[in-house]
C-alpha cells in the first residue's frame, strides 16, 4: 500500500467509534488513503468520483473504486488493493497501425471495437454516482461488510449524494466518520511529512 494510513491505528479508532470500515470519497482523503490522485472526476467535488474502503479488520485489503480512466495506473500503484472501476466521460482508444489508410473516425471506431466493449455501452456526461456506488457495494459485499456500520466522510459528501448512497446501500448503516479520519490524519508518518 502506498498511502499514508496506519492500519493498526485506524483499526483502534474505528473500534472506539463502533464502525467496521471507513469509506472515504473526498479527493484529499482518497490521496491520503492511497497515495494516488482520484483523477479528473474528482474536480467535480461530488461523492462518487472514487471511494476508498479501509476495513477495521486488518486481515482485509483496502478496497478502491476509481474511474476506468485511472484504474490501470492505480492497480500498478496498489497491487495489494481490491480495485473496481466505473466509467467516466473520458474516452480512449488504441489505434492499430494496420488501419493507417482509413480516416480517423474509422480508426477510432475500429480501436473501440477491438477493446471488447459491450454492445450499447455509453459514457456518462461526467460520472454517475449510482454506478460507482454499485462498485462500492461489490467491494463491501466481498469483504463481508454489506450490513456493516460504516463511517463516511460527511464533512465532504453533499446531502443529495448521501441519500443516493443510503438508498443503494440499504444494508449498511452510515455514520459520520469524519472525526475518525481527522484523528487518523493528525499523526503524520515520516514519509507523509
Amino acid at each position: 500500500m502506498t498511502g499514508f494510513v496506519d492500519r493498526q491505528r485506524a483499526a483502534q479508532l474505528m473500534d472506539r467509534a463502533g464502525i467496521e470500515a471507513l469509506v472515504l470519497c473526498a479527493p484529499e482523503a482518497f490521496h491520503y488513503a492511497t497515495g494516488a490522485s482520484i483523477g479528473p472526476s474528482g474536480l467535480f467535488r461530488r461523492a462518487g468520483a472514487g471511494f476508498v474502503v479501509i476495513p477495521a479488520g486488518q486481515d482485509l485489503p483496502v478496497g478502491v473504486v476509481v474511474a476506468d480512466f485511472n484504474a490501470g495506473q492505480l492497480q500498478l500503484a496498489l497491487s495489494d488493493a481490491v480495485i473496481r472501476s466505473h466509467p467516466i466521460w473520458i474516452e480512449t482508444a488504441t489505434l492499430d497501425a494496420s488501419t493507417a489508410g482509413q480516416g480517423l473516425a474509422q480508426r477510432v471506431e475500429a480501436g473501440l471495437a477491438s477493446s471488447g466493449r459491450a454492445p450499447g455501452f455509453s459514457r456518462p456526461a461526467t460520472f454517475e454516482l449510482a454506478r460507482s456506488v454499485r462498485e462500492l457495494k461489490e467491494i463491501l459485499s466481498g469483504f463481508g461488510l454489506e450490513r456493516a456500520r460504516i463511517g463516511v466522510d460527511l464533512d465532504f459528501i453533499p446531502a443529495a449524494d448521501l441519500s443516493v448512497m443510503q438508498a443503494l446501500l440499504p444494508g449498511c448503516t452510515m455514520v459520520d466518520g469524519s472525526a475518525v479520519l481527522d484523528r487518523l490524519r493528525a499523526i503524520k508518518s515520516p514519509r507523509e511529512i
